[in-house]
């Protein structure tokens, strides 16, 4: 212990070093439907739509398999169905990450919740 230190160092388990999530994940049945915003100011007939299914959520956003690409940073207006309520939840999302599922023909994507 260095001198004047009242209180030891410690190190940070290696588990948790190498989470990079802040947030726990709750899994969740859910559809997502959400068009992606365009900063050209496309009009809305001309905006990609994007279609999946939620595979988990957490306080600061959810994961997303879906059969469309989607570019990081993208920004996405959702809407979330749950299946035992009657109304959709909106939201405003961007995208933070993708990985292709090749067999599948699939993408899991990772999107932010930006409000």
């Amino acid at each position: 212990m260095a001198k004047g230190c009242e209180y030891p160092a410690r190190t940070m388990p290696l588990a948790i070093a190498s989470d990079r999530r802040r947030d726990r994940r709750y899994s969740l049945t859910a559809k997502l439907r959400g068009k992606l915003l365009s900063g050209a100011g496309l009009p809305r007939e001309q905006q990609a739509i994007l279609a999946g299914h939620v595979q988990d959520i957490s306080s600061g956003g959810l994961c997303v398999l879906s059969s469309r690409p989607v570019k990081n940073a993208s920004v996405v207006h959702c809407e979330l169905s749950l299946p035992q309520l009657p109304v959709r939840i909106r939201a405003l999302m961007r995208v933070r990450w993708m990985k292709a599922i090749p067999r599948k023909a699939k993408y899991r994507l990772g999107l932010q919740f930006l409000l």
